[in-house]
């Protein structure tokens, strides 16, 4: 969900990986469910060899990722995207994170444009004093990059239990976001979830995450 309000209905928003809102089923479950009956229709084909690998979908596209840039929602490229936490659900996580930490006052970002917006037209990207320099920025962008990690772990994390034993290979999909990789601020990596600068790795956190399920 967008800071208006939209929904991108490709996936689910993770802030519900948890919640049993699914006739008493979390997402986590219902994907969990979703291998294991993959697995048990699937079985003939796997332990003969024609299936060899599966990629466990994470996100948009498969991938590990919001959905920070979707055509449907009229992003076209080389637009920033914008970020997608602004369902209650999410919304309710950082104020309490806020809260824990002292700083009640911060807010999700308002002022970080729109789908196809350049970084410089919006005040968290500025060049020199945009707010994804400051405290209150950089703790809402480890914050949200930290939500997608553990998505991504606990989704990764089913799919290894559900495939023990099987004689295939688990693959999991990061997108190569390239458009505005020079820039400064990296801004379509940040909305997509990558925490990426000039001076911060963003993608040793992720390679991390994956070779823990290896």
């Amino acid at each position: 969900t967008n800071k208006i309000g939209n929904r991108n209905t490709e996936c689910l928003s993770l802030s519900v990986d948890n919640l049993s809102l699914f006739k008493g089923r979390t997402a986590v479950e219902m994907y969990r469910d979703y291998m294991k009956s993959f697995r048990e229709n699937m079985e003939d084909f796997i332990s003969s060899g024609v299936i060899i690998d599966i990629e466990v979908g994470l996100g948009p596209a498969g991938e590990l990722r919001y959905p920070s840039y979707s055509e449907t929602q009229g992003w076209v490229f080389p637009g920033i995207g914008e970020f997608q936490c602004y369902d209650k659900y999410l919304r309710s996580d950082y104020e309490e994170e806020v809260r824990r930490i002292g700083h009640p006052e911060w807010k999700l970002p308002e002022n970080a444009g729109e789908y196809n917006n350049i970084p410089e037209e919006t005040g968290f990207f500025e060049y020199s004093n945009g707010t994804y320099l400051k405290e209150e920025g950089k703790f809402f962008l480890s914050w949200y990059s930290r939500k997608l990690l553990v998505h991504g772990d606990q989704i990764l994390d089913e799919a290894n239990k559900v495939f023990l034993g099987c004689k295939l290979k688990l693959a999991a999909k990061v997108s190569g976001i390239h458009w505005w990789y020079k820039s400064e601020s990296h801004a379509a990596e940040l909305m997509a979830g990558y925490y990426n600068l000039e001076n911060r790795d963003g993608y040793r956190a992720i390679a991390k995450m994956m070779r823990r399920h290896h």
